[in-house]
């Protein structure tokens, strides 16, 4: 569901008017955006939470803002990095030649 409003909410759209890598970009920033949205409404802190003295919340988790964002926006340029570096003759070489177990290994590490 997720995957699909994405594509069709920001990816086709953007790609309508620009090129495919600022669509990619633009789909991870929306996705980032909503990364961190969720994490705003889901740590929240109620004013009953609030101590009286000094207004704070120890017990509280307090997200930093813009990580996800930037998470995000780093993961949708090792995409595109990827895609064009995949097409280089050393690494369409090493997918031929090499076991499929080592290719696993050197995408996980």
């Amino acid at each position: 569901l997720y995957v699909k409003s994405n594509k069709r909410g920001v990816f086709k759209p953007v790609r309508k008017y620009y090129s495919t890598p600022t669509a990619v970009l633009a789909t991870f920033l929306a996705s980032g955006l909503l990364h961190e949205y969720c994490w705003i409404v889901a740590f929240y802190v109620h004013d009953d939470e609030k101590t009286a003295e000094d207004g704070t919340c120890p017990s509280c988790h307090y997200p930093t803002h813009g990580k996800l964002v930037a998470f995000f926006l780093y993961s949708g340029i090792l995409i595109l990095l990827e895609f064009r570096l995949g097409r280089l003759w050393a690494f369409q070489s090493m997918k031929r030649t090499l076991p499929a177990f080592i290719i696993r290994m050197l995408v996980i590490f």
